[in-house]
């Protein structure tokens, strides 16, 4: 069944690794657990004038399968706290905690989030995504993946990596989805398992493209590693470590929000900081919240 429409499409960039908060609030209206999906109201808007387009980024998903395999995915559950603009406690609107279950050959990932502060006056539901499928030498091949926002109706993706298709919410239902396509969620942990066996991608200046999903169709947003940055840990007391800064932005769309990750070697690539800013400069941080 089609979804109906409800605003502007969104892309795969856009809806990131979405947990998404709707909050009262005008302001906060979409903010998202690691994703701010895009404001109803930037359809209206004029866009930024075109920018010539820049070179094609080479596909990692054919570097990956012409290697070695990635390494295996590890069990664990990382907590974050997320941030609406600047970083500081008194702007922290959420807490979301991640869930890695591999079993075999097949992996889950969830995540549940929740409102914390003033923003939880306003929103009281629990946020949920999840991520299925199996683990192979390329790493994470999504099957399924579902979100849902506090009482609204769950939204489903499936995909056959066999006959490579997704059966998504758009027209036709059914788009092609090429070996190594990703879903909102699984794409974070894909990063580091990519990171870890692929570290010639990791060197600084890097670009690369993957396919990821939207709940209509793929997209391949662009991945630029900036460089090693030190990142303070929520909840640390000044606590920082160090990682290595991607970012991630859709070049076929320049509104569409750009991400930035920070995958820290001491906990095997797996992100310790991701933001994502607007176009328009609101901006969302989710940083991990210390340990123990």
């Amino acid at each position: 069944m089609n979804e109906p429409s409800r605003g502007p499409r969104r892309r795969g960039v856009a809806g990131l690794a979405g947990l998404s908060l709707s909050v009262a609030a005008r302001g906060m209206s979409g903010l998202g657990g690691v994703a701010l999906l895009r404001h109803a109201q930037a359809a209206d808007a004029p866009g930024p004038a075109a920018a010539p387009a820049p070179a094609a980024a080479p596909a990692a998903d054919r570097v990956i399968a012409a290697g070695p395999a990635l390494p295996r995915l590890d069990p664990t559950t990382l907590r974050y706290t997320l941030y609406y603009g600047v970083l500081s406690r008194d702007a922290a609107v959420a807490e979301a905690t991640y869930r890695v279950e591999p079993h075999g050959g097949r992996y889950r990932i969830s995540t549940e989030g929740r409102a914390i502060g003033l923003v939880a006056m306003f929103y009281s539901g629990t946020l949920t995504q999840s991520s299925e499928g199996l683990i192979g030498a390329g790493g994470l091949q999504p099957e399924r993946y579902a979100e849902q926002r506090g009482r609204r109706p769950e939204r489903r993706l499936q995909f056959d990596p066999a006959r490579q298709v997704m059966i998504g919410l758009g027209t036709p239902a059914e788009v092609p989805a090429p070996v190594g396509t990703q879903d909102r969620l699984s794409i974070f942990f894909q990063l580091g398992l990519i990171a870890r066996g692929r570290p010639a991608l990791m060197k600084p200046g890097s670009r690369f493209s993957l396919p990821l999903a939207s709940m209509r169709e793929i997209d391949r947003p662009t991945f630029t590693v900036v460089g090693h940055e030190s990142v303070k840990i929520a909840g640390g007391g000044g606590t920082a470590i160090d990682t290595v800064r991607i970012t991630v932005r859709n070049e076929a769309d320049p509104t569409d929000p750009v991400f930035d990750v920070w995958l820290a070697p001491e906990q095997s690539m797996l992100p310790a900081r991701i933001r994502m800013q607007e176009h328009d400069g609101k901006m969302v941080d989710q940083v991990m919240l210390r340990s123990g």
